[in-house]
């Protein structure tokens, strides 16, 4: 439900930013702080993953240990790589996305957070009214 309301903040700010108006910035934020809430929330923080400053402390605090020969945990070290080159990558194909499609390139976080949440709460669905003994749309009795 909350990807597909992420999806409904973007085209609004889609909207509103085609029509020449800068309001669509406090949008794109919640939407921002929405995903941002969903990540932690999901993943139970083990790992903040949602912000590059938590991700580069974290890193500079297991290279510290590392170079203290105090224990480093690896999977951590190469998690918060990952995530940050992610992020680079991400940024990058971000801005040549912006360059190419300019206004439009939202319509693709709006297409994938829209789809994504559609698909997972019809999956919910369908899983819970299986396991609850009911007979699904898609089967027959």
């Amino acid at each position: 439900m909350l990807l597909v309301l992420e999806s409904a903040l973007l085209t609004v700010a889609w909207i509103i930013l085609a029509s020449g108006s800068r309001y669509y910035l406090p949008l794109i934020g919640l939407a921002a702080g929405l995903q941002n809430a969903l990540a932690t929330q999901y993943s139970r923080a083990t790992v903040r993953t949602t912000h590059m400053t938590g991700i580069l402390t974290d890193l500079g605090i297991a290279l510290g240990k590392w170079a203290a020969r105090r224990g480093v945990t690896r999977w951590r070290v190469v998690l918060y790589l990952s995530i940050l080159g992610g992020f680079i990558r991400g940024g990058a194909t971000g801005a040549a996305m912006s360059l190419t499609l300019r206004d439009n390139a939202l319509l693709i976080p709006i297409a994938v957070t829209g789809l994504g949440g559609a698909a997972y709460w019809t999956w919910q669905y369908r899983r819970i009214r299986g396991a609850a003994g009911q007979v699904l749309p898609f089967m027959h009795r």
